[in-house]
């Protein structure tokens, strides 16, 4: 998926508020490489069978079956993320997060995922969480067990999705309702490949991204209790197109608090009772 702003800037190395565009001729590859990335977690656990030789292409016969199934739903995955774009869901927007929210469980739920909506304090001014989960394996799961990570508020709202050839436009097309259609549809196809029996999947799609709720202990708990039950995660926010990136900086920040009389450098070397303060 390459995303870019109305100037033609590649958000993945700025900070634009503009509305972004989604070249929809890129949303297969994007899939695509969301396939791979989950197809080799679940396959990641000892005594896992070796895939099929892979043909010209570069891809094994089950890789090449997911890649025709997402390229089958291209058109009804634009469908899918203009019911979300159409969807104002800023963060604020409690109703509309809820709403935008509704949409996916409805989707997952068809795939077999229980949802559940995660309900935050009303002092925290947030519309809450959607939860949703695949245990295809009951107490016994094979392979690694995969937490896929979205969003469902945006930071702006009120521009309708839109088409210009192969671009789409509208609020919150890349951050990040795009990004929770590939999870959709990575599910989809391999669910319709048979690649999820038996296979733990949790999906957690916060409605609070962009501005999370204090303290971060409630707002983030069904996140982190997702994490203890999962061993890897995969957060599909869109970035470089193709690309997966394994490692991020962190932050921090700290408040000091000192006492002494205010003073400034230039006066350090005039003896003390001739300071004029």
């Amino acid at each position: 998926m390459e995303v870019e702003d109305f100037h033609g800037n590649n958000l993945a190395s700025t900070h634009s508020w503009r509305t972004p565009e989604v070249s929809m001729s890129r949303r297969s590859s994007r899939s695509l490489a969301a396939l791979v990335l989950f197809a080799a977690a679940l396959a990641a656990v000892p005594g896992a069978s070796a895939p099929a030789p892979a043909a010209k292409s570069g891809l094994a016969a089950t890789e090449q079956r997911l890649v025709a199934r997402v390229d089958a739903r291209r058109e009804g995955a634009v469908e899918l993320l203009r019911r979300a774009v159409d969807q104002p869901s800023a963060t604020e927007n409690l109703d509309g997060v809820r709403k935008t929210g509704a949409i996916f469980a409805a989707e997952l739920a068809g795939l077999g995922f229980a949802t559940r909506w995660i309900e935050l304090p009303a002092e925290a001014g947030r519309a809450g969480h959607l939860v949703a989960e695949y245990r295809g394996g009951g107490r016994s799961v094979a392979g690694a067990r995969i937490l896929m990570i979205g969003h469902l508020d945006t930071v702006l709202e009120g521009e309708r999705f839109r088409r210009e050839g192969d671009r789409a436009f509208g609020s919150g097309v890349s951050d990040m309702k795009g990004g929770d259609v590939v999870i959709v549809e990575a599910l989809r196809a391999l669910a319709g490949e048979g690649l999820l029996a038996g296979r733990q999947v949790i999906v957690v799609l916060t409605g609070d991204e962009e501005d999370a709720s204090e303290p971060h202990s409630v707002s983030r708990a069904a996140l982190l209790a997702a994490a203890r039950e999962s061993d890897i995660a995969l957060a599909f926010e869109g970035a470089v197109p193709g690309v997966a990136v394994v490692g991020r900086r962190g932050f921090a920040s700290w408040r000091l608090e000192t006492s002494g009389s205010t003073g400034h450098l230039s006066l350090i070397h005039i003896s003390e009772p001739t300071r004029p303060y």
